[in-house]
């Protein structure tokens, strides 16, 4: 626990624009000798709870009133490692704010008026995942990169197979790879291995798994990949994963391997949306057709205006790019208010071979053009490539678009 001048106890920070709520919590949790309490009016001038502290506490205890959305947006702004467990207060009923607390990495959600042992329980099991999962672990440099097609068919499975593959030989360090497609996911196919133990059943344990039992789950591939990814004969009707199974599962990922690649299903719920937000940096994957970047612009404003991403932690990739095509990569860069997007070309028969040997791209065909390209797709979702410049047709078909987005 990160607890200066409290080494034994839990650090909790109560935050409120409330001084009477925040004085009402102070006093309960007062009453136990586990927490060191430590307390914040919100004023005006920052919205962050949290804004210029030099740690984070081990839990942030926020009562919601007026301004909350602003408090909220501010914590979702927040790098994970950056944001401490979460327990929201507020009002029965309010919808909205119990999504965004999610967002920001709730934990519970308690009601009005304030029932102490529900209080205490949610202090309880924050309390054992601090001793379990101790903070610093994971504030190792360890990164989330999620891809997601923004129409059906677009490449991303096959992208984050090859980049997770390419990623694990060039860095000789084992790299985690997640297929959250519970009915139709294809990385087993792709990278021919199967868990004999799979996501139906880690989720089903996600909040007991640790960095070690995870193994357990995933399958080894030969370029070093660890492949997490849903088995045979698991029904799943039914079984859409929920926003806290999914980020307990990558956040034991993220401790467990320096870089994770998530695979996310186009079909959004409450699972993948907590991938996404997860995610240091989130790969749109396109191609060139006004179909396309139709799609691309609805999934776009899912993307920052409900699940709050900034807009710089988007990555657009036209995938099996055509220099000739009517749409030009550019179109679709400016139809969807980006500077750039990373090109990935079209090469059906490289990887059609691929994938009927089981292969990776970075094995199979290490010298291709469209093999060199996954090393440009890893810069940008690093954050290290570089920016390039912007068609008058691109800048109208995107205010065409998202006039009907």
């Amino acid at each position: 626990m990160m607890n200066n001048g409290h080494p034994d106890k839990l650090r909790v920070m109560v935050a409120s624009r409330d001084q009477e709520a925040i004085s009402v919590l102070q006093a309960a949790l007062a009453e136990r000798d586990d927490c060191a309490v430590q307390t914040r009016p919100i004023v005006n001038g920052h919205a962050d709870p949290l804004h210029g502290l030099n740690s984070c506490p081990d839990a942030l205890v926020l009562v919601l009133s007026d301004g909350w959305q602003q408090e909220l947006a501010a914590l979702v702004e927040r790098a994970p490692e950056q944001r401490p467990p979460l327990i929201a207060i507020a009002e029965a009923g309010d919808a909205e704010a119990m999504r965004m607390a999610m967002q920001a990495g709730a934990r519970d959600f308690l009601i009005k008026p304030l029932d102490r042992q529900e209080l205490n329980a949610a202090i309880e099991r924050i309390a054992a995942e601090s001793r379990s999962e101790p903070r610093e672990s994971r504030s190792r440099d360890s990164r989330v990169l999620a891809l997601i097609n923004a129409k059906g068919g677009a490449g991303a499975s096959l992208l984050a197979a090859n980049l997770a593959c390419r990623m694990a030989i060039e860095s000789g360090e084992e790299v985690g790879l997640i297929d959250m497609d519970l009915q139709f996911g294809s990385l087993s196919t792709y990278l021919d291995i199967a868990p004999e133990h799979g996501l139906q059943e880690a989720l089903e344990i996600s909040h007991t798994l640790d960095e070690v039992a995870v193994g357990g789950f995933t399958a080894r591939h030969e370029t070093g990949v660890r492949l997490m990814a849903p088995t045979e004969g698991h029904s799943v009707l039914n079984r859409a994963p929920v926003a806290r199974e999914t980020e307990n599962i990558i956040d034991t990922l993220a401790r467990r391997f320096r870089r994770v690649v998530a695979d996310v299903p186009r079909w959004l719920d409450d699972g993948s949306a907590a991938a996404l937000s997860r995610a240091d940096r989130v790969g749109m994957v396109v191609q060139q057709s006004v179909s396309h970047v139709r799609d691309a612009t609805r999934l776009q404003r899912i993307l920052t205006d409900e699940l709050m991403l900034p807009a710089d932690r988007i990555v657009l990739i036209v995938n099996r790019h055509d220099r000739n095509a009517a749409v030009s990569a550019k179109d679709v860069e400016q139809a969807l208010g980006l500077d750039s997007s990373v090109r990935i070309p079209n090469d059906f028969k490289t990887v059609s071979d691929c994938v009927n040997y089981g292969k990776s791209l970075v094995q199979f065909a290490r010298k291709s053009q469209i093999t060199r390209s996954l090393g440009l797709l890893e810069a940008a979702l690093e954050g290290t490539e570089k920016k390039k410049p912007t068609s008058v047709f691109g800048r109208t078909l995107g205010t065409i678009l998202r006039s009907h987005a």
